[in-house]
């Protein structure tokens, strides 16, 4: 299979196979005891991540969508450059749904998103990289659902400052269950594969 060209992405974060990479072995990794997570990763320049932030999986989608926001508060309070969401979805193909995971890179002028279709066989999560998608982010492109998703996450991506420290966000984000992790060295992974869990400070 030829390489996926995500090279537009790169003045954004200098390594998005990477990411991408690291997603979908959370994702395998946690499968099938547990769901995927939905994750917020914040770069405060394009080759360091500053933070990641996994929130509590919900059935509702609006739930979900409004755990992100609330994690994205932290942009702007720690001077971020750009955010890498997680979130599941659907892709829909020649009249066949596939279970996917959706990831949203946003910077202050640019968005894309990366759907990474897949599917279970012998209790296996098999992804369908022939049917990979990666789209430079158009309001045209998109529904009425995701046209809001995108434009409230662009909004926090946008605030030049915040009237809340570090520590009132993260103190409110503890009670929402989301777990916030600090990264102190140079692109390290976030997941400790050895007990499927996230890296938490």
């Amino acid at each position: 299979m030829s390489v996926i060209d995500l090279e537009d992405i790169t003045s954004v974060i200098s390594n998005p196979h990477e990411e991408m990479s690291l997603i979908k072995t959370i994702a395998e990794s946690t499968f099938p005891e547990d769901s995927f997570t939905p994750i917020v990763v914040i770069y405060d320049k394009p080759d360091n991540r500053k933070l990641v932030v996994s929130v509590p999986s919900s059935e509702n989608f609006v739930d979900t969508v409004c755990r992100l926001s609330e994690a994205l508060h932290l942009f702007p309070a720690v001077n971020g450059h750009a955010a890498v969401i997680a979130i599941t979805s659907k892709l829909s193909f020649e009249d066949e749904v596939f279970e996917a995971i959706n990831i949203f890179i946003l910077s202050s002028t640019n968005a894309w998103s990366l759907i990474l279709p897949y599917q279970i066989e012998d209790h296996k999560l098999i992804w369908l990289n022939e049917h990979f998608h990666c789209n430079q982010i158009d309001e045209q492109d998109f529904d009425d659902q995701g046209k809001d998703m995108v434009s409230m996450f662009h909004m926090y991506i946008n605030a030049d400052e915040t009237h809340l420290s570090v520590s009132d966000i993260l103190s409110y984000l503890s009670t929402t269950s989301a777990a916030v992790s600090f990264i102190d060295e140079p692109n390290p992974p976030y997941f400790d594969f050895s007990n499927n869990e996230m890296i938490i400070s």
